[in-house]
């Protein structure tokens, strides 16, 4: 039986996460706390053999990349898939949630409701960003055994358990996605189960004991 395993991860921190900022298709650079966030998911990865790392081509995931696949010192292939950039916001991107809400009140609802049936202003369908994320995502089910660590965010990752797991779009704002957390899905001969999902705890120990964290298998 072919085994494959995804390792989803999403960026580190940005000052427009810390501020819970829409950021979407707008380039924000990771801040001082998400290089040190990359830099510790790359300690949690250093035992973990990855046989490829795919990036999407937003400076904050191609930066948290390059920490992790130099602190777990990794010779992985790597490469940048466009299909992998966040969702496009629209009109909400620059605005805090708060301001989304107090702006959008009605329509930021229905679309946290049903994502499939409303867009933010002006943005990206989300079945649009499932099918891209998809495409993205293909060739990965298809080549070698091992592990492929894909670094993306928070949209990207839930279009990907839609895609992958048949997830219902109305639960994806439901599903906790932190920055630099990981989530895991294993394919056995193409069946694709959830592992485990937004695992943290390499942001949560002290860091001399980050190494010893291992993942489930």
């Amino acid at each position: 039986m072919i085994h494959r395993r995804l390792l989803l991860a999403r960026h580190g921190r940005t000052d427009w996460n810390r501020t819970f900022r829409y950021q979407g298709t707008t380039d924000v650079p990771l801040d001082a706390e998400g290089r040190d966030q990359a830099r510790r998911l790359g300690m949690r990865l250093n035992r973990q053999k990855l046989t490829a790392i795919v990036a999407s081509p937003l400076s904050r995931a191609l930066e948290t990349a390059e920490i992790v696949a130099a602190e777990a010192s990794s010779t992985a292939e790597r490469s940048v898939a466009d299909g992998l950039a966040e969702i496009d916001f629209g009109q909400w991107e620059g605005l805090t949630v708060k301001e989304v809400m107090e702006r959008h009140q009605d329509h930021y609802r229905a679309w946290r409701e049903d994502p499939l049936a409303v867009e933010p202003p002006g943005g990206e369908p989300f079945l649009q960003a499932v099918e891209r994320v998809g495409e993205a995502l293909r060739p990965l089910l298809d080549g070698p055994e091992g592990t492929t660590l894909v670094v993306c965010h928070g949209g990207t990752i839930r279009a990907a358990l839609v895609f992958l797991l048949q997830v219902p779009a109305a639960l994806v704002w439901k599903i906790r996605q932190d920055n630099c957390a990981l989530t895991a899905i294993d394919l056995w001969d193409q069946t694709p189960m959830l592992a485990f999902s937004n695992d943290q705890a390499h942001l949560l120990v002290d860091e001399g004991l980050i190494g010893t964290i291992p993942l489930a298998r």
